[in-house]
Protein backbone atom coordinates (compact mmCIF):
# COMPACT_ATOMS: atom_id res chain seq x y z
CA UNK A 1 0.00 0.00 0.00
CA UNK A 2 1.06 3.54 -1.19
CA UNK A 3 -0.18 6.46 0.82
CA UNK A 4 -1.88 9.06 -1.39
CA UNK A 5 -2.39 12.75 -0.78
CA UNK A 6 -5.57 14.18 -2.74
CA UNK A 7 -6.13 18.14 -3.41
CA UNK A 8 -9.17 17.91 -0.77
CA UNK A 9 -7.43 15.45 1.52
CA UNK A 10 -4.44 18.72 1.86
CA UNK A 11 -7.79 21.10 3.26
CA UNK A 12 -8.93 18.73 5.39
CA UNK A 13 -5.63 18.15 7.58
CA UNK A 14 -5.21 22.03 7.48
CA UNK A 15 -8.95 22.57 8.82
CA UNK A 16 -7.92 19.43 11.46
CA UNK A 17 -4.41 21.73 12.46
CA UNK A 18 -6.43 24.66 12.99
CA UNK A 19 -9.50 22.96 14.77
CA UNK A 20 -6.38 22.05 16.82
CA UNK A 21 -4.86 25.24 17.54
CA UNK A 22 -8.67 26.47 18.37
CA UNK A 23 -9.09 24.37 20.66
CA UNK A 24 -5.35 25.61 22.44
CA UNK A 25 -6.72 29.02 22.37
CA UNK A 26 -9.91 27.76 23.90
CA UNK A 27 -8.20 26.08 26.78
CA UNK A 28 -6.47 29.72 27.32
CA UNK A 29 -9.08 31.68 27.31
CA UNK A 30 -10.97 31.95 30.54
CA UNK A 31 -14.28 33.68 29.40
CA UNK A 32 -14.02 30.77 26.11
CA UNK A 33 -14.00 27.83 28.04
CA UNK A 34 -16.44 28.52 30.23
CA UNK A 35 -18.77 30.14 27.35
CA UNK A 36 -18.00 26.61 26.19
CA UNK A 37 -18.63 24.81 29.41
CA UNK A 38 -22.19 26.29 29.31
CA UNK A 39 -22.92 24.41 26.21
CA UNK A 40 -22.52 20.79 27.79
CA UNK A 41 -24.81 21.26 30.36
CA UNK A 42 -27.37 20.47 28.29
CA UNK A 43 -27.90 16.23 27.61
CA UNK A 44 -29.35 17.52 24.04
CA UNK A 45 -26.07 19.40 23.22
CA UNK A 46 -23.85 16.27 24.67
CA UNK A 47 -26.11 14.30 22.31
CA UNK A 48 -25.50 16.64 19.35
CA UNK A 49 -21.70 16.95 20.15
CA UNK A 50 -21.71 13.12 19.78
CA UNK A 51 -23.65 12.62 16.78
CA UNK A 52 -21.50 15.40 14.64
CA UNK A 53 -18.24 13.49 15.97
CA UNK A 54 -18.92 10.17 14.75
CA UNK A 55 -19.17 11.78 11.17
CA UNK A 56 -16.33 13.68 11.23
CA UNK A 57 -14.66 10.77 12.48
CA UNK A 58 -16.18 8.56 9.59
CA UNK A 59 -15.77 11.64 7.18
CA UNK A 60 -11.39 11.48 8.57
CA UNK A 61 -11.20 7.75 8.24
CA UNK A 62 -12.17 8.29 4.55
CA UNK A 63 -9.98 11.04 3.77
CA UNK A 64 -7.14 8.68 4.61
CA UNK A 65 -5.95 7.50 1.28
CA UNK A 66 -3.78 4.70 -0.12
CA UNK A 67 -3.32 3.07 -3.30
CA UNK A 68 -3.78 -0.97 -3.50
CA UNK A 69 -3.49 -3.56 -6.15
CA UNK A 70 -0.47 -4.91 -8.28
CA UNK A 71 -0.69 -1.67 -10.78
CA UNK A 72 -0.79 0.33 -7.65
CA UNK A 73 -3.72 2.49 -9.39
CA UNK A 74 -6.95 2.01 -7.43
CA UNK A 75 -7.28 4.90 -4.53
CA UNK A 76 -8.89 3.31 -1.26
CA UNK A 77 -9.37 4.85 1.93
CA UNK A 78 -9.35 3.31 5.75
CA UNK A 79 -13.41 4.03 5.49
CA UNK A 80 -13.22 1.14 3.06
CA UNK A 81 -11.22 -1.47 5.25
CA UNK A 82 -13.45 -0.49 8.02
CA UNK A 83 -16.63 -0.96 6.13
CA UNK A 84 -15.48 -4.22 4.52
CA UNK A 85 -17.09 -6.13 2.86
CA UNK A 86 -19.98 -3.85 2.38
CA UNK A 87 -17.73 -2.51 -0.53
CA UNK A 88 -18.05 -5.69 -2.02
CA UNK A 89 -21.67 -6.94 -1.23
CA UNK A 90 -22.56 -7.03 -5.31
CA UNK A 91 -26.23 -8.05 -5.94
CA UNK A 92 -27.62 -7.95 -9.64
CA UNK A 93 -29.51 -5.23 -9.17
CA UNK A 94 -32.28 -3.88 -6.74
CA UNK A 95 -32.58 -5.63 -3.05
CA UNK A 96 -35.11 -4.08 -0.52
CA UNK A 97 -33.71 -3.38 2.99
CA UNK A 98 -33.00 -6.49 4.65
CA UNK A 99 -34.35 -8.74 1.99
CA UNK A 100 -33.24 -12.30 1.26
CA UNK A 101 -34.45 -11.97 -2.58
CA UNK A 102 -33.92 -9.55 -5.31
CA UNK A 103 -36.85 -6.65 -5.85
CA UNK A 104 -36.88 -7.09 -9.42
CA UNK A 105 -38.08 -10.66 -10.75
CA UNK A 106 -36.31 -12.69 -13.30
CA UNK A 107 -38.23 -14.68 -16.15
CA UNK A 108 -36.77 -17.97 -16.08
CA UNK A 109 -37.73 -21.28 -18.06
CA UNK A 110 -39.55 -24.45 -16.19
CA UNK A 111 -38.48 -27.58 -16.97
CA UNK A 112 -42.16 -28.09 -18.57
CA UNK A 113 -40.94 -25.02 -21.51
CA UNK A 114 -43.17 -22.72 -19.66
CA UNK A 115 -41.82 -18.76 -19.08
CA UNK A 116 -42.19 -17.63 -15.01
CA UNK A 117 -41.42 -15.19 -13.08
CA UNK A 118 -39.45 -15.55 -9.68
CA UNK A 119 -37.29 -13.40 -7.05
CA UNK A 120 -34.27 -14.71 -6.78
CA UNK A 121 -32.60 -15.37 -3.74
CA UNK A 122 -29.76 -12.86 -3.01
CA UNK A 123 -25.95 -13.91 -2.33
CA UNK A 124 -25.82 -11.65 0.71
CA UNK A 125 -29.49 -11.99 1.92
CA UNK A 126 -30.25 -9.37 5.13
CA UNK A 127 -26.83 -7.87 4.83
CA UNK A 128 -27.26 -4.66 3.15
CA UNK A 129 -29.45 -2.67 6.10
CA UNK A 130 -30.09 0.25 3.51
CA UNK A 131 -30.70 -2.55 0.72
CA UNK A 132 -29.03 -2.46 -2.82
CA UNK A 133 -29.46 0.19 -6.21
CA UNK A 134 -29.66 -0.60 -9.35
CA UNK A 135 -26.00 -2.14 -9.89
CA UNK A 136 -26.64 -3.90 -7.19
CA UNK A 137 -24.16 -1.84 -4.44
CA UNK A 138 -24.98 -1.10 -0.85
CA UNK A 139 -26.76 2.07 0.05
CA UNK A 140 -25.45 1.96 3.28
CA UNK A 141 -22.14 2.17 1.60
CA UNK A 142 -22.90 4.45 -0.64
CA UNK A 143 -24.82 6.77 2.53
CA UNK A 144 -21.52 6.53 4.84
CA UNK A 145 -19.23 7.12 1.91
CA UNK A 146 -21.05 10.07 0.83
CA UNK A 147 -20.29 11.77 4.76
CA UNK A 148 -17.11 12.70 3.23
CA UNK A 149 -18.32 15.02 0.30
CA UNK A 150 -21.10 16.75 2.50
CA UNK A 151 -18.51 17.49 5.18
CA UNK A 152 -16.03 18.42 2.17
CA UNK A 153 -18.53 20.63 0.59
CA UNK A 154 -19.41 22.49 3.68
CA UNK A 155 -16.45 23.29 5.39
CA UNK A 156 -14.07 23.90 2.16
CA UNK A 157 -16.69 26.25 0.76
CA UNK A 158 -17.41 28.34 3.95
CA UNK A 159 -13.60 28.87 4.10
CA UNK A 160 -13.87 30.30 0.42
CA UNK A 161 -16.92 32.47 1.83
CA UNK A 162 -15.42 33.73 5.11
CA UNK A 163 -12.96 35.60 4.09
CA UNK A 164 -15.09 37.59 1.65
CA UNK A 165 -18.02 38.39 3.63
CA UNK A 166 -16.15 39.21 6.82
CA UNK A 167 -13.80 41.53 4.94
CA UNK A 168 -16.33 43.26 2.66
CA UNK A 169 -19.43 43.23 5.45
CA UNK A 170 -16.98 44.95 7.89
CA UNK A 171 -15.31 47.09 5.94
CA UNK A 172 -18.71 48.16 4.14
CA UNK A 173 -20.11 49.14 7.64
CA UNK A 174 -17.34 50.14 9.41
CA UNK A 175 -16.13 53.21 6.45
CA UNK A 176 -18.79 53.93 4.40
CA UNK A 177 -19.30 56.28 2.29
CA UNK A 178 -17.83 55.18 -1.53
CA UNK A 179 -16.35 52.19 0.17
CA UNK A 180 -19.83 51.19 1.21
CA UNK A 181 -21.60 52.21 -1.83
CA UNK A 182 -18.82 50.02 -4.13
CA UNK A 183 -19.17 46.93 -1.93
CA UNK A 184 -22.89 47.40 -2.00
CA UNK A 185 -22.51 47.32 -5.46
CA UNK A 186 -20.59 44.30 -6.30
CA UNK A 187 -23.26 42.05 -3.92
CA UNK A 188 -26.36 43.18 -5.25
CA UNK A 189 -25.16 42.44 -8.86
CA UNK A 190 -23.93 39.15 -7.87
CA UNK A 191 -27.24 38.73 -6.21
CA UNK A 192 -29.17 39.87 -9.13
CA UNK A 193 -27.66 36.54 -11.20
CA UNK A 194 -30.00 33.40 -10.38
CA UNK A 195 -27.44 31.92 -7.84
CA UNK A 196 -27.77 28.12 -9.47
CA UNK A 197 -27.08 29.81 -13.30
CA UNK A 198 -24.00 31.81 -12.07
CA UNK A 199 -22.40 28.67 -10.31
CA UNK A 200 -23.12 26.20 -13.65
CA UNK A 201 -21.25 28.79 -15.74
CA UNK A 202 -18.25 29.03 -13.89
CA UNK A 203 -18.24 25.46 -13.36
CA UNK A 204 -18.58 24.35 -17.03
CA UNK A 205 -16.19 27.72 -18.25
CA UNK A 206 -13.55 25.99 -15.94
CA UNK A 207 -13.82 22.06 -15.62
CA UNK A 208 -12.94 21.09 -18.85
CA UNK A 209 -9.34 20.63 -17.73
CA UNK A 210 -10.69 18.92 -14.39
CA UNK A 211 -13.47 16.67 -15.96
CA UNK A 212 -11.00 13.13 -15.20
CA UNK A 213 -9.90 14.60 -11.66
CA UNK A 214 -12.83 13.68 -9.36
CA UNK A 215 -10.94 15.17 -6.39
CA UNK A 216 -10.06 18.29 -8.53
CA UNK A 217 -13.33 18.97 -9.65
CA UNK A 218 -14.70 18.55 -6.17
CA UNK A 219 -12.13 21.24 -5.21
CA UNK A 220 -13.19 23.36 -7.83
CA UNK A 221 -16.82 22.76 -7.27
CA UNK A 222 -16.02 24.19 -3.16
CA UNK A 223 -14.59 27.19 -4.96
CA UNK A 224 -17.04 28.59 -7.58
CA UNK A 225 -19.68 27.71 -4.43
CA UNK A 226 -17.42 29.90 -1.92
CA UNK A 227 -16.91 32.78 -4.26
CA UNK A 228 -20.92 33.24 -5.16
CA UNK A 229 -22.64 32.80 -2.10
CA UNK A 230 -20.73 34.86 0.23
CA UNK A 231 -22.84 38.05 -0.30
CA UNK A 232 -26.22 37.07 1.61
CA UNK A 233 -23.82 37.22 5.43
CA UNK A 234 -21.81 40.37 3.89
CA UNK A 235 -25.12 41.95 3.89
CA UNK A 236 -26.20 41.07 7.42
CA UNK A 237 -22.44 42.00 8.97
CA UNK A 238 -22.53 45.02 7.06
CA UNK A 239 -26.07 45.83 8.89
CA UNK A 240 -24.62 44.88 12.42
CA UNK A 241 -21.13 46.70 11.49
CA UNK A 242 -22.90 49.93 10.88
CA UNK A 243 -24.75 49.67 13.96
CA UNK A 244 -21.90 48.83 15.78
CA UNK A 245 -19.67 51.74 14.85
CA UNK A 246 -22.30 53.98 16.69
CA UNK A 247 -21.95 52.44 20.11
CA UNK A 248 -20.16 54.68 22.73
CA UNK A 249 -17.33 52.44 23.64
CA UNK A 250 -16.15 52.20 19.69
CA UNK A 251 -16.71 56.22 19.09
CA UNK A 252 -14.57 56.54 22.25
CA UNK A 253 -11.61 54.22 20.73
CA UNK A 254 -12.11 56.56 17.32
CA UNK A 255 -11.99 59.57 19.51
CA UNK A 256 -8.72 58.37 21.59
CA UNK A 257 -7.17 57.78 18.25
CA UNK A 258 -7.17 53.65 17.72
CA UNK A 259 -6.84 52.89 13.85
CA UNK A 260 -9.61 51.34 12.22
CA UNK A 261 -7.80 48.03 11.46
CA UNK A 262 -7.74 47.70 15.55
CA UNK A 263 -10.58 48.26 16.16
CA UNK A 264 -12.11 45.98 13.35
CA UNK A 265 -10.48 43.44 14.96
CA UNK A 266 -10.32 43.57 18.74
CA UNK A 267 -13.57 45.50 19.19
CA UNK A 268 -16.40 44.59 16.02
CA UNK A 269 -15.31 41.22 14.71
CA UNK A 270 -15.70 39.85 17.99
CA UNK A 271 -18.99 41.21 18.55
CA UNK A 272 -20.34 39.35 15.00
CA UNK A 273 -18.35 35.98 15.33
CA UNK A 274 -22.56 34.66 16.89
CA UNK A 275 -24.08 35.92 13.59
CA UNK A 276 -20.91 33.89 11.53
CA UNK A 277 -21.85 31.06 13.36
CA UNK A 278 -25.30 31.13 13.03
CA UNK A 279 -25.08 31.86 9.53
CA UNK A 280 -22.79 29.34 8.09
CA UNK A 281 -24.23 26.54 9.51
CA UNK A 282 -27.36 27.74 8.47
CA UNK A 283 -26.00 28.08 4.77
CA UNK A 284 -24.13 24.24 5.45
CA UNK A 285 -27.39 22.41 4.60
CA UNK A 286 -28.33 24.94 1.83
CA UNK A 287 -24.51 23.91 0.05
CA UNK A 288 -25.78 20.25 0.38
CA UNK A 289 -29.03 20.69 -1.09
CA UNK A 290 -27.14 22.91 -3.96
CA UNK A 291 -24.88 20.35 -4.84
CA UNK A 292 -27.93 17.99 -5.40
CA UNK A 293 -28.91 20.30 -7.63
CA UNK A 294 -26.11 20.92 -9.58
CA UNK A 295 -25.84 16.89 -9.54
CA UNK A 296 -29.13 17.18 -11.03
CA UNK A 297 -28.42 19.17 -14.01
CA UNK A 298 -24.66 17.36 -14.32
CA UNK A 299 -22.46 20.44 -13.28
CA UNK A 300 -21.85 19.14 -9.49
CA UNK A 301 -19.52 16.37 -8.42
CA UNK A 302 -18.39 13.82 -10.74
CA UNK A 303 -20.54 10.90 -11.34
CA UNK A 304 -17.70 8.86 -9.63
CA UNK A 305 -17.91 10.57 -6.61
CA UNK A 306 -20.03 9.50 -4.21
CA UNK A 307 -22.52 12.07 -2.56
CA UNK A 308 -25.68 12.45 -1.43
CA UNK A 309 -26.45 14.23 -4.31
CA UNK A 310 -25.79 11.99 -6.88
CA UNK A 311 -27.40 9.95 -4.86
CA UNK A 312 -30.82 12.13 -5.15
CA UNK A 313 -29.72 12.03 -8.82
CA UNK A 314 -29.73 8.22 -9.37
CA UNK A 315 -33.21 7.97 -7.10
CA UNK A 316 -35.30 10.59 -8.89
CA UNK A 317 -36.12 7.66 -11.89
CA UNK A 318 -36.10 5.09 -9.27
CA UNK A 319 -39.19 6.85 -8.07
CA UNK A 320 -41.21 7.10 -11.61
CA UNK A 321 -40.43 3.06 -12.05
CA UNK A 322 -43.20 0.31 -10.53
CA UNK A 323 -42.92 -0.80 -8.33
CA UNK A 324 -41.29 2.02 -6.21
CA UNK A 325 -37.45 1.83 -5.00
CA UNK A 326 -37.59 4.18 -1.94
CA UNK A 327 -34.81 3.44 -0.21
CA UNK A 328 -31.88 5.31 -1.97
CA UNK A 329 -33.41 8.26 -1.71
CA UNK A 330 -34.57 7.71 2.38
CA UNK A 331 -30.75 6.78 3.20
CA UNK A 332 -29.78 10.04 1.54
CA UNK A 333 -32.03 11.87 3.11
CA UNK A 334 -31.69 10.54 6.60
CA UNK A 335 -28.08 10.94 5.78
CA UNK A 336 -28.54 14.40 4.98
CA UNK A 337 -31.21 15.70 7.73
CA UNK A 338 -29.28 14.11 10.61
CA UNK A 339 -26.30 15.88 9.38
CA UNK A 340 -27.73 19.15 9.46
CA UNK A 341 -30.38 19.03 12.63
CA UNK A 342 -27.36 17.94 14.61
CA UNK A 343 -25.19 21.24 13.06
CA UNK A 344 -28.35 23.69 13.67
CA UNK A 345 -29.12 22.57 17.38
CA UNK A 346 -25.34 22.78 17.86
CA UNK A 347 -24.76 26.65 16.57
CA UNK A 348 -28.03 27.59 18.03
CA UNK A 349 -26.05 26.36 21.65
CA UNK A 350 -22.85 28.01 20.50
CA UNK A 351 -24.95 31.46 19.20
CA UNK A 352 -26.14 31.52 22.67
CA UNK A 353 -23.43 31.58 24.75
CA UNK A 354 -21.28 33.73 21.99
CA UNK A 355 -23.83 36.87 21.60
CA UNK A 356 -23.64 39.44 24.08
CA UNK A 357 -27.30 39.81 24.02
CA UNK A 358 -27.71 36.74 25.03
CA UNK A 359 -25.93 36.59 28.27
Amino acid sequence: MKPVILWTDAFIYLLIIAFIYFLFLIRRSEPLKEAYKQIFKQTKNIVVVCILAVYCFIGFLDTIHFKTGNSATEVKSVLDIVLRPYDTLFEKTYSAPFATHSYSPEVVKNSDGTLSQQYPKLLYERKHFFGTDKVGRDVFYISLKSIRTGLVIGTLTTLVMLPFALFFGMWAGYFRGFIDDFIQYIYTTLNSIPAILLIAAAILSLQVKVEQDADLRLLLLCAVLGMTSWTGLCRLLRGETLKLREAEYIQAAITLGVTPLKIIIRHIMPNLMHIVIISVVLDFSGLVLAEAVLSYVGVGVSPSTYSWGNMINAARLEMARDPIVWWSLLGAFVMMFVLVFCANIFSDAVQKVLDPRAR
